[in-house]
């Protein structure tokens, strides 16, 4: 990993511009969640680890290139759930660093999926 890379990675990944939940966020709320009673704890149980999974999904993307990988490749890579790794790539995207490439590929169940890749100039190199 480059020191570039590194310095991505320290990126505090929730939206620039301020939102609802972002305020929230700063005024001590925890991860998004749907109101729901288990989604809250699943929103508080991986609150510590939301920013290391984005840096580990959006590293991934990084090292795949201009080939960009799939939600589900990167789930399979990662070995993470789709409910964890879906929210992190959504960040990633809302920050402007990674991109739908245009590209579609199957996944296993056979339908088309987009291809995300590093935004231009966000790749680290």
């Amino acid at each position: 990993m480059t020191t570039q890379q590194k310095m991505l990675f320290a990126i505090n990944f929730e939206p620039a511009a301020p939102t609802p939940l972002t305020r929230a966020r700063r005024a001590g709320a925890s991860t998004p969640h749907s109101g729901s009673a288990t989604s809250k704890a699943a929103a508080e149980a991986i609150r510590p680890e939301a920013a290391t999974l984005s840096a580990e999904v959006f590293g991934f993307i990084i090292s795949t290139g201009e080939r960009g990988a799939t939600d589900h490749e990167q789930q399979t890579a990662l070995g993470i759930d789709g409910n964890t790794q879906r929210p992190r790539r959504r960040a990633l995207q809302q920050r402007g660093l990674i991109i739908d490439s245009g590209k579609r590929r199957k996944t296993p169940a056979g339908r088309m999926a987009v291809v995300w890749t590093a935004a231009p100039g966000k790749d680290g190199g």
